[in-house]
């Protein structure tokens, strides 16, 4: 068997090459976010008909996304960063279900809000893939620009409770956190062909985390281009 770097089937993947753990990775990373669309559709659907209830299981979902997030940079063992991760696509979902449902609350143009952030991000995701397949590049030299852009981020959200914002502050804050971790992902992409990695699951999390936050930065990109827009 393959060095265990790769995940092989003390991990819980029955494949001997690293090839087709690459191939299980991917596939774990598009069905979660597939399930995460369709929890976080119906829950924004279901949020106006249930809105206390839903009070409380945002609660419990923002818990368990802490607590699975606290994990993922703790666990050690396969079986058990699968389960987190499994843990944080349910809450995610979840919570990026109340974000929808504010934007189905605009009517047409929030759906069009919606479709448009979805067909932009898919078309990101599938750009980044087809690029790294074809070319490999060495991205590398990325590592410290992305860690110093997430603390960078990280900095200007906390600001953004004690500073209120303009919308075309937000405007650029999007664009950047959206080009941001769209190298995120061309990042983690390229590790994954290259099999830099040593658990699958924590692999088809940092994906699955890229895809998410792209999608969400692209949403709130687009309504603040709406938002600058219509005051023009």
């Amino acid at each position: 068997m393959y060095s265990s770097r790769y995940g092989g089937i003390q991990h819980g993947y029955g494949y001997r090459r690293p090839e087709d753990v690459r191939a299980a990775v991917l596939n774990l990373t598009m069905q979660s976010t597939a399930l995460a669309g369709i929890i976080a559709l119906i829950t924004a659907i279901l949020i106006p008909e249930y809105p206390g209830l839903f009070a409380i299981i945002f609660l419990i979902a923002l818990a368990v996304e802490i607590i699975t997030i606290i994990g993922y940079f703790f666990a050690r063992n396969e079986n058990t960063i699968r389960l987190l991760f499994y843990g944080f696509v349910v809450s995610s979902a979840i919570l990026l279900g109340g974000t929808l449902s504010e934007f189905l609350a605009f009517g047409f143009i929030g759906q069009l809000l919606i479709a448009g952030a979805m067909g932009l991000t898919a078309a990101i995701v599938g750009g980044i893939y087809i690029y790294v397949v074809r070319n490999n590049p060495d991205v590398s030299y990325l590592y410290k620009f992305l860690i110093i852009g997430g603390i960078l981020l990280i900095v200007v959200l906390i600001a953004s409770f004690f500073v209120s914002f303009r919308a075309i502050v937000w405007l650029i804050i999007s664009f950047l956190a959206a080009v941001l971790f769209s190298l995120y992902l061309l990042f983690d992409m390229s590790r994954l062909m290259n099999q830099q990695f040593t658990s699958p699951s924590r692999m088809a999390w940092n994906l699955y985390w890229d895809i998410l936050l792209i999608f969400r930065w692209i949403l709130y990109l687009l309504y603040y281009l709406l938002a600058s827009s219509s005051r023009d």
